[in-house]
């Protein structure tokens, strides 16, 4: 899971708890990933002045989460869960 700021991964592993305690599933972690800076410049005139830029300051968070369904099955409904609008989710 990827966000911009650790409290929505929070709030959306404890989604993923109450779920999996619906379900009969499991879940292991969080793994807590080393967060990513990133920063960006652009000129703010066409002709390269130096001192006059935009910048954009961005950190990326990640977070991994294991989850095991039941034996029964029901790893489509996983599908279906309200996470926070700013949690990118990556199944693998």
């Amino acid at each position: 899971m990827f966000a911009g700021h650790p409290v929505c991964l929070m709030e959306a592993v404890e989604v993923l708890e109450d779920f999996a305690k619906e379900t009969g599933g499991e879940i292991e972690g969080p793994v807590v990933k080393p967060y990513k800076k990133i920063q960006h410049y652009l000129n703010k005139s066409p002709k390269g002045h130096k001192k006059s830029k935009y910048h954009w300051k961005k950190e990326e968070h990640e977070w991994q989460v294991d989850y095991y369904p039941p034996k029964e099955g029901g790893l489509e409904s996983i599908m279906r869960l309200r996470l926070p609008h700013t949690v990118l989710v990556k199944i693998e």
